[in-house]
């Protein structure tokens, strides 16, 4: 019977970049002599942890899932205190509520956001976003996908430049995006061996983006759709809080239109970030494991994740979507503030992710991206048990029965000189000749 090796991965502390993962029916905030008291799990399994004002690493992000549980009034006052943001989500990871620091209240930059729709400022912003999201695309799709559509891609960025309206932009970009999700839609999604056989089928890839539950792909059916819709909605906080730290409105948007209960303007930064969370996740589908234990399948077809692998990837992706949207709102608000006149003073974020240390870990292709991912514990190619450390490919209990399985492959590939190409580059060549030469002596 395999034992759990995920023990002491749920307690209540930040990581090493500053976010507190809190999910469980029994969550509750509360301030006791100065520090934030944090009680989580489940049934008898409820934990507790007092957070300290001034600590290492620093709280900066406290990010609930789920909505059970409770809160009190000081404990949101003691996080803006310290210069933290709170962040609740649902299971499906819709933001239900959050917290940031305001930046700087200029009302002629807000005016200037608000006038800008349907103008060349607001043409222009829009063109910035959907031009970065499509170089992006191409970016992804050379590494993943193929030349052919990379290069459609960059034929829409062209004709992107050249037009005249916003609505002609995101035609542009709508179709630009279902090739590209079209070319990227039979990645693989590796399972462990003991899963393969009790998942459906369309787990086993990345699958369409439209769903078929609903006109938009919301409601993902496959788990890489599951990990990416999660990601963008912590983006889209992400988007939120920057804006509001930049003193501008996230409600009022320039490509997506005003809707009630939808903040457009960071769904319109999103836009342009949406590539950089592409990279990550198909960076996790070709470097880790995954356990049907980590996602769950409503009886709608839906398929979530669960609070585990939903706390890995607030851990490592939720800093790096900070830095690359502080990006890209900063350029936005630079343009606002142009337009407002020379009064009005560029604002600047206060966050690490803009100009400082923090800027550009979620870049496509760069090193920084990828130990993100390498950093996170995949599952035991053997069994699906979630691992405690991101070193390890197989649980303790599947070692034995993997060195024996490859002893006797390496045995077989000693013996057998016509063995396919592919299995005999692994074997040294030196050690080939010798077993080629002896199997020649004993046939003579």
């Amino acid at each position: 019977m395999h034992q759990d090796h995920t023990a002491g991965r749920g307690d209540l502390e930040p990581s090493r970049t500053g976010v507190l993962f809190i999910s469980g029916f029994a969550t509750s905030l509360r301030v006791e002599r100065g520090h934030l008291l944090v009680r989580s799990g489940a049934g008898r399994d409820i934990r507790e942890a007092r957070i300290p004002k001034v600590g290492r690493p620093r709280l900066r992000r406290l990010v609930i899932l789920g909505r059970g549980g409770h809160t009190t009034f000081e404990a949101l006052a003691w996080l803006d205190r310290i210069g933290a943001s709170f962040l609740h989500l649902d299971r499906s990871g819709r933001v239900v509520a959050m917290s940031g620091q305001p930046g700087p209240d200029f009302p002629a930059l807000r005016r200037a956001q608000v006038t800008a729709l349907d103008t060349d400022v607001g043409l222009s912003i829009v063109k910035r976003l959907l031009g970065a999201k499509l170089s992006g695309q191409r970016s992804v799709v050379q590494r993943h996908g193929s030349q052919g559509v990379a290069d459609r891609l960059a034929d829409a960025c062209k004709t992107l430049d050249a037009c005249t309206h916003s609505r002609q932009a995101l035609a542009i970009e709508a179709k630009a995006a279902s090739v590209y999700w079209e070319a990227l839609a039979e990645v693989s999604v590796r399972f462990a061996k003991a899963d393969v056989g009790l998942i459906p089928e369309r787990w086993s890839t990345v699958g369409e983006r439209h769903s078929i539950l609903s006109s938009k792909p919301r409601l993902a059916i496959s788990p890489a759709h599951a990990i990416l819709n999660f990601l963008y909605h912590l983006a889209t906080a992400e988007a939120s809080l920057a804006l509001l730290a930049l003193g501008l409105d996230p409600g009022l948007g320039w490509a997506h239109r005003d809707a009630p209960y939808r903040d457009s303007a960071a769904l319109d930064l999103v836009e342009a970030m949406r590539p950089d969370i592409d990279e990550y996740v198909f960076d996790l589908l070709a470097r880790r494991t995954f356990s049907r234990r980590e996602f769950v399948e409503l009886p709608t077809g839906q398929v979530r994740i669960t609070p585990s692998l939903a706390k890995l990837l607030a851990e490592s992706a939720s800093p790096q979507c900070e830095s690359a949207v502080a990006r890209h709102a900063e350029e936005i608000a630079h343009t606002l503030a142009r337009a407002a006149g020379p009064s009005v003073r560029a604002p600047k974020m206060a966050t690490r992710g803009a100009g400082g240390k923090g800027r550009g870990v979620l870049a496509r292709g760069s090193s920084r991206s990828s130990s993100r991912v390498k950093s996170i514990p995949s599952a035991c190619r053997s069994c699906g048990v979630v691992l405690d450390t991101s070193d390890r490919a197989y649980c303790p209990d599947c070692v034995p029965a993997f060195e024996a399985e490859r002893t006797a492959m390496l045995a077989k590939a000693a013996k057998d000189t016509s063995l396919p190409c592919g299995l005999r580059s692994t074997i040294p060549r030196s050690r080939r000749r010798r077993v080629a030469s002896e199997s020649r002596r004993r046939v003579k």
